[in-house]
């Protein structure tokens, strides 16, 4: 005798709920250390950066505020 669908999907749901407690249990949540990782803030438009991205600093620079220097910018951060 083979099983039947409602078998298999409690069978599912069970084991879901097993893998959910699992990794919900730490509350191993990336958010708060993203939220804690943009350290770089441009002064004119105060828009964030994360630590890792100083090339995109210049760029930032150049595309939005083409009539500031990158000192104006980003006084904290020095030229990448």
């Amino acid at each position: 005798m083979g099983r039947s669908n409602g078998c298999e999907a409690s069978r599912k749901r069970a084991d879901a709920a097993k893998r959910a407690e699992k990794y919900n249990k730490d509350g191993n949540s990336q958010l708060k250390q993203n939220a804690a990782a943009q350290t770089l803030v441009c002064n004119i438009c105060k828009q964030t950066f994360m630590c890792t991205q100083k090339k995109m600093l210049p760029l930032h620079q150049e595309s939005k505020h083409p009539k500031n220097t990158f000192a104006e910018c980003f006084p904290d951060a020095e030229a990448a």
